[in-house]
């Protein structure tokens, strides 16, 4: 009787809502752009909302990361680079991939690793981690591995107010979450990418992608409108 009732709250919500505070999963097959996407989504979250975000495209060199960056503030939305300073920090290739989990003799353990690396980001409101699977470190299609993983993610969003978004491969030619089914059941939203296609099965409107809306836990698709967006 004491708690008082409220909603999920969220981030980037006129956009690309994420519940803030929580953990979130973006699936696509490879090279739909999700990366493209989440990458708009941050600068979104520093011009709109000040946030400061950390971003880490494990896959994709630094320089090609900064020309999508480029890409986006410039054409897109339309807004000076040097507006986002000190807010938006960008990781790729060059950095070595860090494993959060350790298999060993005794079953699966928590790296040291994953400390010092909140420690590190404890500065940043937001942080998106691409792809998931390069920065786990145990079996993909386990499901007790896969949940141990997110879970260390939620507390941390819970306990030090973060919100997390991990970007996941989609299995072969889909945009359905790769590995154990864990990796969704853990999370509170999850969203599919995908081509835009005509009833050929033909790419048409290069420039757009579907967004569809996969799990919903916190009520997200008040503010995205509908549960397929473009």
């Amino acid at each position: 009787s004491e708690i008082q009732a409220e909603e999920a709250e969220f981030i980037c919500k006129s956009w690309l809502p994420f519940p803030r505070n929580a953990v979130s999963l973006v699936t696509a097959g490879g090279g739909v752009g999700k990366s493209f996407l989440l990458l708009q989504a941050a600068m979104r979250m520093v011009r709109d909302e000040k946030l400061k975000v950390f971003m880490w495209l494990s896959e994709d060199p630094l320089s090609l990361s900064r020309h999508r960056f480029e890409i986006i503030a410039n054409q897109i939305m339309e807004t000076d680079i040097a507006l986002f300073g000190q807010n938006l920090h960008l990781s790729g290739a060059d950095s070595e991939t860090i494993h959060f989990l350790e298999e060993g003799r005794a079953g699966v353990s928590v790296s040291s690793k994953f400390y010092q690396f909140k420690a590190a980001l404890k500065a940043y409101d937001v942080i998106i981690l691409d792809p998931l699977i390069a920065m786990f470190g145990a079996d993909e299609n386990n499901n007790a591995h896969a949940r141990k993983f997110v879970n260390l993610f939620t507390r941390w969003a819970t306990k030090e107010n973060k919100t997390i978004i991990f970007i996941h491969h989609g299995s072969k030619n889909t945009s359905q979450s790769r590995g154990a089914s864990a990796f969704v059941d853990a999370v509170r939203l999850v969203y599919k990418v995908e081509y835009i296609k005509n009833d050929n099965g033909e790419t048409h409107e290069e420039e757009k992608r579907w967004v569809i809306l996969d799990k919903d836990n916190n009520g997200v698709k008040k503010y995205l409108g509908s549960f397929k967006v473009k």
